[in-house]
């Protein structure tokens, strides 16, 4: 979607990446059977970023590419037990920055797992280098951690689930 910020062009790139969660059983975790999607998407979007902009790719002209990759990537940074990223290429691609890194570490996770008590970052924003980090500011928001959690239920705040 493009946005005339006044400016220019603001492009964004809305994305909900193949789930982690495989019903069809196995010893393979669903993260590591669904890993290839998720990497599939991956390459996409870069391609379809780099296809779009590629004028300014080629004339170093990073400064007139502003756009947010962003969405719910259903995947983690980490690699663990459970299986190895398929979004690191993405993340820490050299034309962008991950908004959330900009908020102190202990409220960076946008998904809790009560089976294993864990908190990671599944949804992204990622900023481009060229010129989203001055139109964008990452400000406000809260840990919406719930106090209701010790009690034995989960829910953001303001919501009664």
């Amino acid at each position: 979607m493009d946005i005339d910020t006044g400016d220019g062009l603001l492009t964004l790139y809305v994305n909900h990446f193949k789930s982690m969660l495989d019903t069809s059983g196995g010893a393979e975790s669903g993260r590591e059977k669904t890993r290839a999607n998720r990497e599939r998407q991956v390459q996409a979007v870069k391609q379809i970023i780099t296809e779009r902009h590629q004028g300014a790719f080629d004339q170093g002209a990073f400064d007139q590419i502003t756009f947010v990759v962003l969405g719910d990537f259903n995947d983690y940074l980490e690699d663990d037990p459970q299986g190895r990223s398929a979004i690191r290429e993405i993340v820490a691609w050299d034309q962008v920055e991950n908004a959330v890194t900009r908020r102190s570490a202990d409220v960076r996770w946008t998904h809790f797992y009560d089976g294993a008590d864990e908190y990671r970052q599944l949804d992204y924003m990622l900023l481009s280098e060229s010129g989203v980090p001055q139109l964008v500011g990452i400000s406000g928001g809260s840990d919406a951690r719930s106090p209701c959690k010790s009690a034995g239920c989960w829910c953001r705040r303001g919501e009664n689930l």
